[in-house]
């Protein structure tokens, strides 16, 4: 079982900034535990991170090398039908005024009864409405 499913804003920041206060402990948390993301994670977290490499913030080799540790933390990825999910998903980020992946992440962490991990204000929010726990950022 996972201890939680995995924002891309709190990934990306893993993944540039592993040596930042209390991530270097998320991190071993999260290699023991393993996270839960939506499918739709993986195009969002890669995106983010070749934006960094493209403004010249980390090389590609660094990149390359982050993505793959941040990826390694990743034990459980939920795929959605394309067509549901749009539906039920926007619906879901209509109604709390989050993007359709914020949407994609509180709608995991509902079903798997999972806290969520993210630096996303608005997302934390959404997910404080919702019902759902925010996994703690520090100890």
């Amino acid at each position: 079982m996972t201890c939680c499913v995995l924002d891309a804003s709190l990934a990306v920041e893993l993944a540039l900034y592993p040596r930042k206060a209390g991530f270097q402990r998320l991190l071993n948390v999260f290699h023991v535990t393993g996270v839960a993301v939506p499918g739709i994670w993986h195009w969002e977290f890669t995106n983010v991170m070749l934006k960094h490499e493209r403004r010249r913030r980390t090389p590609w080799h660094e990149t390359d090398a982050a993505i793959d540790e941040i990826r390694m933390l990743v034990w459980h990825t939920e795929e959605m039908d394309g067509a549901t999910a749009a539906s039920q998903l926007t619906a879901q980020a209509r109604s709390r005024y989050i993007t359709l992946f914020d949407a994609a992440h509180l709608q995991l962490a509902i079903e798997m009864d999972l806290p969520l991990a993210t630096l996303d204000a608005g997302l934390g929010a959404a997910a404080e409405l919702a019902g759902v726990a925010l996994y703690p950022l520090t100890p």
